[in-house]
């Protein structure tokens, strides 16, 4: 499973939340009820906690599961200063967990080093109320994707992932090799990310929702597309940088190619005329009363 820079993280988290799916997030919500214990699969700098944790119960607890160590370490800083803005209390509670209290609401969370692609049997399924993730189905092989569904239906558990990649990616004002640079990047995303083989991709969704439908399961999804404008510099240039390395990586005898788009757009961002909107999509799975 790849680690990603928590800098990265951070400059993407506010366009995350602009993008989700609230009617998605409020029927999860609505699914869990009192004191909820919600499981956070791939949950690294805890973005997606600090999204969804606002909109759950006065108590709740978190089980945050990651590979990499230094992302888990900045999901205390992170949420410590995202607690400061709200005007909350933050204390850790332990080498491993934290706590925020505010407005009659009491967060625990608590976070573990696991590596989901060959572990996923230790994670706790049989202590949630409820399953969750952000970024992570384009990252997984179909048999890793299948062996989630045994395990969300074993445990009949209400899941929500969002923000998955869905292979739509456009760029304005259009520019003449802006396909093949998707083409590139999607099989870029298509490698193996370990998962136990080649990511699915943009095909991630799809193949979760099939093996997720069964009788007595609602299976939903909803677009959950970035929308990044001239304005969103900082953004802007990550996606140039991370789309340009993904690219090259898996297209190197396009270079000369690459790298004239890459000196076009980069033009485009420095006129101020650059825009992007990057597909995603949410995907909701309840067990039916």
């Amino acid at each position: 499973m790849s680690g990603f820079d928590p800098a990265w993280l951070r400059v993407r988290e506010p366009f995350d939340d602009k993008a989700r799916s609230l009617a998605l997030a409020d029927r999860f919500v609505a699914s869990l009820g009192d004191a909820p214990t919600v499981i956070d699969l791939g949950g690294g700098s805890g973005a997606n906690l600090r999204h969804l944790a606002p909109r759950l119960g006065d108590e709740q607890h978190w089980i945050v599961y990651d590979n990499d160590p230094v992302l888990l370490e900045s999901l205390i800083s992170e949420t410590a200063q995202w607690a400061e803005e709200h005007g909350w209390k933050f204390k850790t509670a332990g080498r491993e967990d934290c706590v925020v209290k505010g407005e009659g609401r009491r967060i625990e969370v608590h976070y573990e080093v696991l590596d989901l692609a060959t572990n996923l049997p230790d994670v706790v399924f049989d202590a949630a109320t409820g399953i969750t993730g952000s970024a992570l189905l384009d990252l997984a092989s179909a048999a890793w994707l299948d062996e989630l569904a045994t395990a969300i239906h074993r445990n009949g558990l209400p899941v929500l992932f969002a923000l998955s990649f869905d292979g739509r990616m456009t760029w304005q004002p259009p520019a003449g090799d802006d396909a093949l640079i998707r083409e590139a990047f999607v099989a870029h995303q298509r490698t193996d990310k370990g998962f136990g083989g080649p990511s699915l991709g943009p095909e991630a969704v799809g193949h979760l929702a099939k093996a997720l439908r069964a009788p007595g399961w609602s299976v939903a999804t909803a677009m959950s597309d970035w929308h990044i404008a001239p304005g969103d510099a900082a953004m802007l240039t990550a996606m140039l940088d991370g789309v340009g390395k993904a690219a090259l990586e898996a297209r190197p005898g396009d270079l000369e190619a690459i790298d004239r788009w890459l000196a076009g757009r980069r033009a485009d961002l420095e006129a101020g005329r650059l825009d992007l909107a990057v597909g995603h999509v949410d995907l909701l799975a309840l067990p039916l009363p």
